[in-house]
Order: structure tokens, then sequence, then C-alpha cells
């Protein structure tokens, strides 16, 4: 069994080293942004229930358009991961093929993928289920209600008066 040069070993060794570093800030990426949704959820909810009960068309507006704004910035923290795990990717293979690869090349490997793909990236994340949910559902129900408190409040102005109606002729008397 031949040994392998000891300049791959260290390489290898420092790969190693690089991926559980980028793992963890992976990892961590998605643990914000799972709090980040809990945040969201709770406020966009609140907004909602708040809508309702006041029958505020303001307030609704405000709740749809905080649930978009949400829904943006997951995808973009979603994104930011993504590119971590592109060279998560990069580092498996190369351990895996026992090619060589530059070790601790994180920060250009993130810098290079999200200068060239940053909007193209934003755009899937924003797409995928694991980050449109709630807020998708937020923005119908809460477009629907609008819809419901639009057509509620037409329906609800008194009717104009027939002018004619209130014409009184007095025949008769002049005094």
């Amino acid at each position: 069994m031949e040994e392998e040069p000891k300049e791959t070993k260290v390489v290898n060794a420092d790969l190693k080293s690089e991926y559980a570093l980028v793992f963890n800030i992976y990892e961590k990426y998605g643990a914000s942004a799972q709090t980040f949704k809990t945040l969201a959820t709770t406020l966009t909810g609140s907004g909602l229930f708040f809508s309702i009960d006041k029958q505020s068309i303001l307030i609704t507006l405000i709740t749809i358009g905080m649930s978009i704004v949400f829904w943006y910035l997951e995808a973009l923290w979603k994104a930011w991961q993504f590119v971590y795990g592109k060279r998560l990717i990069k580092i498996e293979e190369a351990i895996s093929n026992r090619e060589e690869i530059d070790p601790y090349q994180a920060r250009r490997d993130w810098e290079n993928e999200w200068h060239y793909h940053r909007c193209s990236t934003i755009w899937k994340e924003f797409w995928q289920h694991y980050v449109m949910l709630p807020y998708v559902l937020v923005v119908l129900f809460g477009s629907g209600y609008l819809i419901f408190l639009y057509a509620s409040q037409v329906n609800a102005q008194p009717p104009q008066p027939n002018i004619i109606s209130h014409i009184s002729i007095q025949v008769g008397s002049s005094d």
C-alpha cells in the first residue's frame, strides 16, 4: 500500500479543518434563519389578528408589507447560507476525490459566487417552500381580507338620496 505524499495529507487536514469551520457557519445561518422566521411569524400573525380586530385597511397593508420585507430578508439570509454550502460541497468533493485545492478560501469563494449569482440565488431562495412559508400565506390572507374590507365598506355606504324625492311643490297658499 502506497503512502500518500506528505503535502496531500497536510492539505487534506487543512481542508477538513476548513470544512468544520464553514459547516459551523452554515449551521449558524440555518439556526438564525429559524429564529428570524419565528419572530417574523409572531409579528405578522399579530398584525393580521390586530387588523381583523380593528377592521383596519391600514394595519392590514402594513402587515402585508412587513411580511414581504421579512420574506425578502429570509431569502437573502438563506442565499448567504447557500453560498457557504457551495464551498462545503467543493471541499467534500476535493477530500473524497483526493484532489488538491487551496484550503481556507471560503471567503474568496463566497465573494466570487455572491458577486456573479447574487440575484438569481436570492430569487431561487425566495420561492423555496421553506422560505416562503408563512409569508406567502400572510400576503394571500391579508390581500383577501383587504378585498373583503373594501367590499364591505363600499356596500355599507348609504345610498345617495334621489334629488327628485326631496323637492316639494307647494300649491295653493301664497301669503
